[in-house]
């Protein structure tokens, strides 16, 4: 398999971070798959979002933040160090935009997704 077609066919969506509400740590949320988009989205939505609702691990507010050299690598398949290309931001699709949610984003991209 080639190095394009193994990239093309890792997913698009780069890693994001999400504070707590309490002690304002960054944790990071994986979104390699429609489930992870998901759960991201909607902890994203809810403004009293705490470490301990994390879905990978078992985390507290006592738990370490992760290291700002750790941060860096989001996932990007063109560059370990990506800050945001058209290869790993998405803007909307299927996976990480819902038809039964109301926020503003998904309720554009539903509307205009389809004639």
């Amino acid at each position: 398999m080639s190095t394009e077609v193994a990239l093309r066919q890792r997913n698009f969506h780069r890693d994001e971070f999400l504070s707590c509400s309490i002690c304002k740590k960054m944790r990071r949320f994986k979104l390699r798959d429609a489930m992870e988009c998901r759960i991201f989205h909607d902890a994203n939505m809810n403004s009293d979002w705490v470490c301990s609702m994390s879905p990978y691990e078992t985390t507290s507010c006592d738990h370490e933040e992760e290291r700002p050299s750790r941060k860096v690598a989001r996932g990007c398949p063109r560059y370990g160090k990506c800050k945001g290309c058209s290869k790993c931001i998405c803007t909307g699709c299927f996976k990480c935009r819902y038809m039964n949610c109301p926020c503003k984003p998904c309720t554009e991209f539903t509307q205009n997704a389809w004639p």
